[in-house]
């Protein structure tokens, strides 16, 4: 076509800069050309095979296995621009390799944000009491009550939602406070729960959130939180927090009425921004969490700030990190 640049291809192994593989569907198929996504082949193709139509960005660099040629399309605009304006390049249908399922490749528009444990340090309300004049005996506990009621509190989501005996994230909360304080023989001590409860409320972003998120803000990304949390719980955490500017939606479960992994919680984000899966970014500092976003079809980042070996289960985030950092350049990479 008149407006896409003729890439020849070279005997090899297709290749792309997204961190995987990918190959022609078929050993006699091609890899066709891609239209610019208002041209009359890129219609008829949508409108026959709807779910093999995706978008790829002029940025991206192909050679593949056949001796056909693959067109690009002239852009010359940052990818941020041509993200907000939709101004992609349509390519047909191609396999990823090493892939249980077939994929198509779609920029990154949205990218979506567990809450507690990735945008805000759930351990942060244990150590702000103990550093509290006349909390010296709590000061050596406060990192064991903050991991039992971390995990409890996990837990009973869980069973929870594998019981269909749904609540509110606030009552999962406290029930799992009360179940560390009183591991730790602390369960007389009404101040003290009084006191973590209401810091919980005001937990603090990592030191890394707020610039990252202006930065994808800025880079023309869909940002939201997808979260366990109740809606007014995270209302207060993201704005003590201040990241209220950066934040296109904040999704709770409690729309749908089951805690995650349960793929109604997934559902949201399609929902909300009108995206497709592929299209979707998803990072949590679980790794059961972004493991089974994966598997519901999101690309994943498991922010693994401890070092925590990969939890055994049928998928796998595709990517992990320390921290947030570098989140907009994966962003932007894939």
């Amino acid at each position: 076509p008149k407006d896409t640049i003729p890439i020849r291809a070279q005997i090899g192994k297709l290749c792309i800069k997204l961190g995987c593989g990918i190959e022609p569907r078929g050993a006699s198929t091609y890899l066709p050309h891609a239209w610019h996504p208002t041209s009359s082949k890129a219609r008829q193709h949508r409108a026959a095979a709807p779910q093999y139509c995706g978008f790829l960005p002029r940025h991206l660099y192909l050679s593949v296995v056949t001796k056909h040629y693959v067109g690009m399309p002239l852009l010359s605009k940052s990818k941020s621009t041509h993200r907000k304006n939709g101004n992609f390049a349509f390519l047909g249908p191609v396999h990823v390799a090493g892939c249980a399922q077939k994929e198509w490749l779609m920029a990154i528009t949205t990218c979506v944000f567990d809450a507690y444990g990735t945008l805000f340090d759930v351990a942060a309300a244990a150590r702000t009491v103990a550093a509290e004049p006349g909390r010296s005996a709590f000061a050596a506990q406060w990192p064991k009550l903050a991991e039992i009621w971390r995990a409890k509190q996990l837990q009973y989501t869980w069973l929870r939602a594998i019981t269909d005996n749904h609540t509110d994230f606030w009552t999962v909360t406290q029930n799992g406070l009360d179940f560390a304080l009183d591991a730790l023989g602390l369960e007389k001590d009404a101040e003290l729960r009084e006191r973590l409860l209401s810091l919980y409320w005001e937990l603090q972003a990592y030191d890394e959130v707020p610039e990252m998120l202006a930065t994808l803000k800025a880079k023309g990304f869909a940002t939201a939180i997808l979260s366990n949390g109740s809606p007014d719980m995270l209302e207060g955490a993201v704005r003590s927090a201040g990241l209220s500017a950066y934040l296109d939606a904040v999704l709770s479960v409690q729309s749908v009425g089951v805690f995650k992994p349960d793929s109604r919680v997934y559902d949201l984000v399609g929902a909300h921004f009108g995206c497709t899966k592929e299209q979707v970014l998803f990072v949590s500092s679980n790794g059961w969490d972004a493991a089974a976003a994966s598997g519901y079809g999101f690309g994943c980042v498991w922010v693994n700030r401890a070092g925590e070996p990969v939890d055994r289960l049928p998928w796998t985030a595709s990517h992990q990190m320390q921290d947030l950092t570098d989140i907009p350049k994966l962003a932007e990479a894939i």
